[in-house]
């Protein structure tokens, strides 16, 4: 089943009680920068997942020749049933803002430029 949905955080929560009410408890997807970050909050907050994965593009790479986003989609799916995917490492809230918090102070601080 292929379903499209906008990227407006509201839509996306909404895409995401959808897949959890289809049965979906694992979730991949091929990191995009920060454009996915969006997509696996809505994913984490509003679905019912067992397992939500942010792949590196890099490790994940599909045959040349067969590029189209439903493609790409099968093939991930592929490698998660198959248990070869890992996700990227993304922080928990409180080890972001702790993060920001240090990065800001460095900087203020000119400890950062070695000043």
């Amino acid at each position: 089943m292929v379903a499209a949905f906008k990227t407006f955080y509201g839509v996306l929560a909404e895409a995401a009680r959808w897949l959890s009410s289809l049965g979906v408890t694992h979730v991949a997807m091929e990191a995009t920068g920060i454009y996915s970050m969006p997509v696996y909050h809505a994913l984490i907050e509003h679905g019912h997942f067992t397992q939500v994965l942010v792949c590196n593009a890099g490790h994940v790479k599909n045959v040349p020749g067969r590029k189209t986003g439903l493609a790409d989609a099968e093939w991930l799916a592929h490698l998660l049933e198959c248990g070869f995917l890992r996700g990227s490492f993304i922080p928990p809230a409180d080890i972001k803002a702790a993060r920001y918090c240090s990065d800001g102070c460095l900087d203020r601080q000119g400890w950062w430029e070695g000043e």
